[in-house]
This record gives structure tokens, sequence and C-alpha cells, in this order.
């Protein structure tokens, strides 16, 4: 068996590549998104591999991974939308990790809220909303009528909520409160 720190730095360099690959400019993430919506997948089915590996990939490499792709100003909205719902799948593993108190999707939550990340300054705005369809319900955020917001983000609100997202926040915050019950 290969020492732990060896793995470590396999896992490191994978996904360092693969960062790499998204922030060049002439690079489609399409093939990408679909590998790592796999291995959010098989992590969330428990079968990524090692416990290390999975460990790495949620609380390292999937945070800078969505860090890349939020931070990065895409040459074509032909590709928002596909990593868009890359962002909604990363969602879903977060809303199914806040009872387990998994630091990095704590952080990738934070990242995939902040609207003054590029993805949502620049992406889906009022002239391009009309691609969006009318919100599901139930609704938790809806686009402002007069303000500059991105449709992406609050689609991402939308659908973190019917995932029960706030619910499960809820439910943490009340589990570890100190608080008497009446």
């Amino acid at each position: 068996a290969l020492p732990i720190s060896y793995l470590y730095e396999d896992y490191q360099a994978r996904y360092a590549s693969l960062r790499y690959s998204l922030e060049r400019d002439h690079e489609e993430p399409f093939v990408y998104l679909e590998d790592l919506e796999s291995r959010i997948q098989a992590v969330m089915e428990g079968r990524l591999g090692d416990a290390a590996h999975a460990e790495y990939f949620i609380s390292t490499a999937l945070p800078q991974l969505v860090k890349t792709l939020l931070e990065k100003k895409w040459t074509g909205d032909i590709y928002c939308p596909r990593i868009n719902q890359f962002f909604q799948c990363v969602l879903a593993i977060v809303v199914r990790g806040i009872p387990h108190d998994i630091v990095g999707l704590v952080e990738v939550m934070r990242k995939l809220f902040d609207e003054e990340k590029p993805f949502y300054l620049h992406h889906g705005h009022h002239q391009q909303a009309t691609q969006f369809d009318e919100p599901v319900e139930p609704v938790f955020s809806v686009l402002p009528a007069s303000q500059w917001a991105s449709a992406y983000l609050v689609e991402n609100v939308n659908f973190f909520g019917r995932l029960g997202g706030f619910n499960a926040i809820l439910d943490r915050i009340r589990k570890n409160d100190p608080r008497p019950r009446l």
C-alpha cells in the first residue's frame, strides 16, 4: 500500500491540474464539470475510493474548484447555465453535509451565496434573465425588479431551499443550542 502522504500529493496534483484547466480561457468546462459531478455522486454514494480521497475532495479540492468557477468571468454565456447546473449539484452535497459540520462544505456554501463573485456579477442579469423559467414553489428568493442581480444566484438560493438546506441549517443550530426548551 502507498503511504498516505503519497496519496495526498497525488490528489493535490490531480485537482490542481483540473483547476488549472478550468482557469485557462480557451478551455470549455463541460467535460470537467461532468467529471466533477460524477465524483460528487461517488462521494454521496460512498464509492469515491478510500476515505482519504473523499476527505480531500470534499474539504480541499471541491472548495478550490468552486472558487475557480465563481471567480472567472466566462467569455461566453453559453457556459453559464451548465456551470450553474454544476453549482446546484454542489449544493446538493452541501445540504447533505450540513448535519456533519464539514468545514469545506460550509466554505463552499458561503462562496456559492456570495453575490460579489464574478460569476454572479457578470452573468444571469435582467437582460439575460428571459432564459430562466418561472421559479418552482416554494420560493425563497426572487429577482429584485429594479436591482442588478444575477438570476443564477436566485436560482441557487431557491434550489438550496427546496432541497431542505435552510431547514438543515436550522436543525443544526437547534442541535447545538444550549438554551433549555420551555
